[in-house]
């Protein structure tokens, strides 16, 4: 968390994901926690989150005093004030993109920012996921070979990340 001076809130961003991997079209939320942590009433508070390339938002919804309200907005969430010491959490339904053709795996990166006339910018802690293609288990830093059918001599007509079919075509 990173935070000003004299700052009166805190801002977390975390995800529901058990680890930094995920596949194609896999659905997770990230959960921004933002918290007055001052003895008096705030001011209009703005929390912004620009989703990385290789997401996108399906649903947002926020709670405030166990209040749940679902948001028209994509990114955008403003709240009038925050009493001294409650919590305002934050849920982003998101879901990765297909990779492209020749990708195996995309890494994003999301953080959330907080927005008050008071006390400026505040960043929330930085989260960093992979995308990954369904099948594709190898770790980062892996060995070549550890995948089966990823050498092209594994499989005769087959070379690394491209298919051929050998055969005799007749043409009249």
């Amino acid at each position: 968390i990173r935070q000003e001076n004299n700052t009166r809130y805190t801002i977390t961003l975390q995800s529901s994901l058990t680890d930094k991997y995920l596949y194609e079209e896999q659905e997770f939320e990230y959960i921004i926690t933002v918290t007055n942590t001052s003895l008096s009433r705030t001011g209009t508070v703005t929390i912004t989150d620009d989703l990385p390339e290789g997401i996108y938002l399906k649903k947002v919804t926020y709670t405030i005093n166990g209040q749940e309200q679902e948001m028209d907005s994509t990114n955008i969430i403003i709240v009038e004030e925050l009493g001294p010491g409650e919590t305002m959490t934050i849920r982003l339904l998101v879901e990765s993109n297909l990779l492209a053709d020749n990708v195996q795996e995309l890494e994003i990166k999301n953080k959330a920012m907080l927005y008050n006339g008071e006390t400026g910018e505040i960043e929330s802690n930085e989260l960093t996921n992979i995308i990954r293609r369904e099948g594709n288990s190898e770790e980062p830093g892996g060995e070549p070979g550890d995948n089966p059918g990823e050498n092209p001599g594994d499989n005769p007509g087959q070379s690394a990340g491209n298919y051929s079919i050998s055969g005799t075509a007749w043409i009249d």
